[in-house]
């Protein structure tokens, strides 16, 4: 989704593709894809939670090391979310701000989760403040995904699923 709002769609078509011609297997499950990666199964993994690889590196040894594409995709809100028919909807909404709040991040961070406030840092040195490290984020909105969402689908079903490339 990151690229598509970054690239475009035929930029990301084709980068698509030539990343399939060169061997690459999908595979569900964010956590099996690392633990597949830290044994050995195969030597890159893409669109992995960042904070879960320096997790299992740091709490598991896995020997596996960080390359922040350019731009770099991330989503807002995407930690949580208020249902349209919540009992309390004004209570949700001061925890989504509480959440994204100095205090709220720190306890995000104790997680090892990337915090939302640029002035939090977590656990894992190699995800903390990755703007000022001059790694190039790209927030996309939920607005910007639902737009996108058709299209996103579209490619990943014929090149990441039916493998036409």
């Amino acid at each position: 989704m990151g690229w598509l709002v970054a690239w475009g769609e035929e930029k990301t078509r084709d980068f698509l593709k030539k990343l399939m011609r060169n061997g690459t297997v999908v595979r569900r499950g964010h956590t099996q894809q690392i633990q597949l990666l830290c044994g050995g199964e195969f030597k890159i993994g893409v669109e992995l939670y960042a904070y879960r690889i320096a997790q299992f590196k740091h709490e598991r040894k896995c020997p596996a090391s960080f390359s922040f594409p350019n731009p770099t995709p991330g989503s807002t809100g995407s930690l949580g979310g208020i249902n349209r028919n919540a009992p309390h909807p004004h209570a949700a909404a001061l925890f989504a701000d509480f959440v994204l709040s100095a205090e709220g991040s720190k306890i995000l961070a104790k997680t090892g989760r990337i915090p939302g406030h640029k002035e939090v840092k977590s656990i894992y040195e190699e995800v903390s403040q990755l703007e000022q490290k001059g790694v190039p984020l790209l927030l996309e909105s939920p607005e910007k995904a639902d737009e996108l969402g058709n299209v996103a689908k579209k490619i990943m079903e014929e090149i990441l699923v039916r493998r036409q490339f």
